[in-house]
Formats: C-alpha cells, sequence, structure tokens
C-alpha cells in the first residue's frame, strides 16, 4: 500500500468525480422482455446483463454477433457496422450507461488484422468514466472485481493462491457466472457462489435461464 501510487492517484481522481453510483440497475418488465427477446445479443451476454442489473458485476463486453469482412482498403478485418448501429440502438431502449470501444488486433483464426469493436456496457456512469480512462491499465485484481468473481477466484486468477487445473465439466452456474481460474483452496465455496447467483438470475428471468440452459446441454453433450 506505501507504494501504490498509481492507485492512490487514481483514487483521488475518482473522489473527485460527480456522477451517479448506484450499486445495480432495477428492470422494467418491458427492458427485460427486450433483453429476452432480442436476436442481436447472444445467450452469454444476456445472462451476463442480468448479473449488471443485479450488481454483481459492474461491467461487461458485448461483442458475440457482431460479423466482420476483411476490407482492401484497410487491409485488416472491419466490423458490421450495421450491427453496431443495431446494437448500439437497442441499448439506447436500456438503462445501462455504456460506450463502443475498439482496438486493432491479431485475428486468433486467420492472422489477419482485424478492428475489434465491442460496446462496453457498465452498472452505472463512474464505472463507465472509470472503464473509459483506465481500461488499458486495469490489474488482473481489478479485472476480477469489475467482472464480479469472488475474492478467491480473484486472487487465483492472479497467481497470488494456487489455481485448480482439474476440474470436472463447468456446471450451469459456473459456466455461465464463474471465473475461468478457480482456486484449489475455495473452489466449493466459490461453487456456492455461484449457484447462488444463478438462482437469483432465475428468479429475475426463468424465460433466459432456460434458454441457457438448454444451450449448456447442447455445448457440453456427454
Amino acid at each position: 500500500m506505501f507504494k501504490s501510487k498509481g492507485g492512490i492517484d487514481r483514487l483521488l481522481h475518482m473522489n473527485k468525480i460527480s456522477l451517479p453510483g448506484n450499486a445495480n440497475i432495477s428492470l422494467s418488465a418491458d427492458e427485460l422482455s427486450l433483453i429476452e427477446e432480442t436476436t442481436v445479443l447472444s445467450i452469454y451476454e444476456k445472462v451476463h446483463l442480468i448479473l449488471i442489473a443485479l450488481g454483481y458485476k459492474l461491467t461487461g463486453e458485448v461483442f458475440n454477433e457482431i460479423d466482420y469482412q476483411f476490407d482492401e482498403t484497410t487491409q485488416r478485418l472491419e466490423p458490421n457496422e450495421s450491427k453496431i448501429k443495431i446494437l448500439n440502438e437497442l441499448f439506447l431502449q436500456l438503462p445501462f450507461p455504456f460506450f463502443v470501444d475498439e482496438l486493432e488486433k491479431n485475428d486468433r483464426k486467420t492472422g489477419l488484422k482485424k478492428r475489434l469493436v465491442w460496446l462496453q456496457i457498465c452498472v452505472n456512469e463512474r464505472v463507465k468514466y472509470y472503464m473509459q480512462h483506465y481500461a488499458e491499465s486495469l490489474t488482473e485484481m481489478e479485472d476480477g472485481v469489475l467482472y464480479g468473481y469472488p475474492i478467491s477466484a480473484i486472487r487465483a486468477y492472479a497467481s497470488l493462491i494456487d489455481v485448480t487445473t482439474r476440474l470436472p465439466r463447468a456446471s450451469i452456474a459456473r459456466w455461465y457466472v464463474g471465473a475461468g481460474r478457480p482456486s484449489v483452496a475455495l473452489y466449493e465455496a466459490e461453487e456456492v457462489f455461484y449457484t447462488q447467483v444463478w438462482q437469483e438470475v432465475s428468479q429475475i428471468s426463468p424465460r433466459l435461464v432456460n434458454l441457457a440452459e438448454g444451450e449448456y446441454y447442447k455445448t457440453n453433450k456427454t
């Protein structure tokens, strides 16, 4: 803590920011139906919007349904701008603060340069500001907090405690809610947490959970 100059500077700056800092979002019946029924979000993304609304996640990305084409002029894969426009119009109807972000990277499948674009969805305007200004300097610990993982899983993700490498097939709850690097010592407690969160999601949207479970069993056939 005594050497944490960057963190202290950031904290002092954030203390001066006068933006809404609500811990969760109350979705109306119409807003929930819009999330459930839209075809421009994946089921995984829909679940994570509920997690943001509940306050478990502070932020998350939407990008799964954006397709790309190679552009001869830019010599890279470019996103379908109409899909981005549709997503933008969708979120203007929802209560989540958001912004469009991008970076250039190499595509994993083709090796081509790619202008990756996504919508950064946040629980409040303060988190939106934080992500707009500090996303490039976030640590593993901050990532874990922002994305709502239990503290033991965050410590494992940051390699501060041992990570479980031999895992049974992920439960539905961990598949949609959990971290990819669970801890050795507290794996069972993490599973309990994920199950409790999944039950809350089910109470908010039984319809979405039914769809999610169908996709889970389709993807994880034995």
